[in-house]
């Protein structure tokens, strides 16, 4: 099984846990880049709210309109695994498959269906779009069918 970082608790203090996410995030986008099949992935770094990066806000909150959105602790919780598991690709633990949305992306699904992160191609490597855990079984069963499809059609990513 792969070795995931611990969840980062919700301490009771916003502004404390905002500050120990945006770390988290620093160390594993800004002060380094998690490596993809030995290319870079990148972040959307404007615009930035509250001094922090697009990407920052997108991979912690929800929401549709980016000035409304809203804290996500399961996002917040889990915000150190994305680095890992991009890096970890591929093993047994972590699904990935493409799709054309935008442009070509890669889904890389951790474990039974239950985080995922999605990164678009760019030409210095790639761009992370999402990552998030999974809630929903509908959305569970869609990915599974995704990925089934891919597989079906295409050589593994």
């Amino acid at each position: 099984m792969l070795n995931l970082p611990a969840l980062i608790l919700y301490n009771g203090d916003w502004s404390k846990y905002e500050e120990v996410l945006y770390a988290v995030f620093k160390r594993d986008f800004l002060n380094s880049q998690p490596i993809l099949k030995k290319h870079k992935v990148f972040i959307i770094k404007e615009p930035k709210f509250k001094n922090k990066e697009a990407t920052f806000w997108h991979i912690t909150s929800k929401g549709k309109i980016e000035s409304e959105r809203t804290p996500d602790i399961r996002k917040c919780e889990r915000i150190a695994w994305i680095k890992p598991i991009i890096e970890s690709y591929p093993h047994q633990d972590v699904k990935a498959w493409l799709i054309k949305k935008g442009g070509t992306r890669v889904c890389l699904c951790y474990g039974n269906w239950e985080y995922l992160a999605v990164l678009r191609r760019i030409k210095k490597g790639f761009l992370l779009i999402t990552a998030h855990p999974v809630e929903y079984n509908n959305t569970k069963r869609k990915l599974e069918k995704q990925y089934k499809d891919f597989k079906n059609t295409k050589t593994a990513y």
